[in-house]
């Protein structure tokens, strides 16, 4: 099983590695629960009356991070995206966190 899973990440992030300009140029829209995510994040500053530290798993190209930043530059302190494909993180987001599961 976990030969299999192994196999199975792997390939999926040489997927997304070979295809990462493709994909993200396919991306340009903002999805539709992106405004209630935000709306979600806003609460939650608001109530902590601080900007939030944010881990956004399978973040891509990080094209949410951006719409953020542009219309709430207050909301963010910090932000670390994670992806399987470092191809897609190269473009906007520098860290990249390889993340092995047992």
């Amino acid at each position: 099983m976990t030969q299999l899973y192994n196999k199975t990440i792997k390939d999926l992030s040489n997927c997304y590695d070979i295809h990462a300009d493709k994909f993200s140029s396919t991306r340009q829209k903002k999805r539709p629960e992106v405004d209630y995510i935000i709306e979600q994040l806003l609460t939650i500053q608001k109530e902590g009356n601080k900007p939030l530290s944010i881990i956004e798993l399978w973040c891509g190209d990080g094209r949410f991070l951006g719409y953020v930043e542009s219309r709430y530059p207050h909301l963010i302190k910090e932000y670390k995206g994670i992806d399987i494909s470092e191809n897609l993180l190269s473009g906007k987001i520098l860290i990249l966190f390889l993340v092995a599961i047992y």
